[in-house]
């Protein structure tokens, strides 16, 4: 697993597992807990093949907020992408 964590919210949640724990293998199994369910900080790339703004008929972006509605490729991705349902 290559999630990005946060370190800050790796240190409070093993500060926070340290005052509750006080056998050294308790802590350590705790620590491998905490760490594996903290969340991913790394964010969700949304391909404009999945997004609600990409109109595939014609390969464009129709992003309201775009300054410029482009050509782009189905495997292209931006900031703006919202997922599609489904």
């Amino acid at each position: 697993m290559n999630d990005l964590i946060s370190r800050q919210a790796a240190i409070d949640a093993l500060e926070q597992a340290k005052e509750q724990y006080f056998d050294r293998r308790v802590i350590i199994g705790k620590m491998q807990d905490v760490v594996s369910n903290l969340p991913s900080a790394q964010p969700e790339i949304i391909r404009c093949k999945n997004c609600i703004y990409y109109r595939q008929e014609i390969d464009m972006c129709d992003e309201p907020h775009s300054t410029a509605h482009n050509i782009v490729h189905e495997d292209d991705y931006c900031s703006r992408a919202e997922r599609k349902e489904g």
